[in-house]
């Protein structure tokens, strides 16, 4: 598997805690390959690109005989890197380099949910 990850993301000055400066994603795009480097599923979100799609998505990769999927954009939610992990080891049998890997993945998510947006 290959995964290739474009993060955009400003950096601001913070209105309180936890410190001086906070992230804003700006978008990204995760790009899933198989080991032939041939493109299973890429999740994008380029809300200041210059295409007409802004809002975030997914381009699935894969035989159809009416349609060209990679050329659609399927609506999504955010899709965190997080997600993406996730969908990796749980849907693709991509083997986790760490036992643990479910509960640093919670943690991380777990310190999400308590950041000032």
């Amino acid at each position: 598997m290959r995964l290739e990850l474009t993060h955009s993301y400003y950096v601001v000055p913070s209105d309180g805690e936890p410190g001086p400066w906070r992230v804003i994603t700006a978008g990204w795009i995760y790009d899933l390959a198989d080991s032939r480097d041939e493109p299973i599923v890429a999740f994008h979100w380029h809300p200041e690109g210059s295409g007409r799609v802004t809002r975030p998505h997914i381009h699935a990769h894969g035989q159809h005989d009416t349609v060209e999927l990679h050329k659609l954009h399927f609506p999504t939610g955010r899709v965190s890197i997080d997600d993406v992990v996730r969908f990796l080891i749980d849907d693709l049998d991509v083997i986790p380099r760490r036992s643990d890997w479910e509960s640093v993945l919670a943690r991380y998510e777990q310190s999400l949910r308590h950041e000032p947006r």
